[in-house]
């Protein structure tokens, strides 16, 4: 009840910071989620630079094509995606399979 430390102000985070934090496997701050996310996120990094260092247009679509890929797999096991605009399973399943055909051309 007497805490020293309930009226101190707390400095505000980044927003890159913010950014990070909400990233799905980091909002609970529990180390396994972490080690498992890590290699996955640094992966999709990892694509991303290559995407756009790798060269010429088709790369620049590949990229889209894969964030396209990734956000309908999430918006299928969240049931939906207000972010993205995604309202329920049967848009985010016709995103994923119009995605996959595009990733094929």
């Amino acid at each position: 009840m007497n805490d020293p430390n309930r009226f101190r102000r707390r400095r505000p985070r980044s927003s890159f910071t913010s950014f990070i934090l909400d990233l799905p496997g980091l909002r609970s701050n529990a180390l396994w989620k972490k080690v498992l996310v890590a290699p996955l996120y640094l992966l999709v990094a990892l694509l991303v630079l290559l995407g756009l260092f790798g060269g010429g247009i088709g790369s620049i679509v590949d990229l889209l094509v894969i964030f396209v890929i990734i956000i309908a797999i999430v918006a299928l096991v969240n049931g939906s995606l207000p972010r993205f605009k995604i309202p329920n399973r049967k848009v985010a399943a016709v995103l994923l399979v119009a995605a996959l055909v595009l990733s094929f051309l």
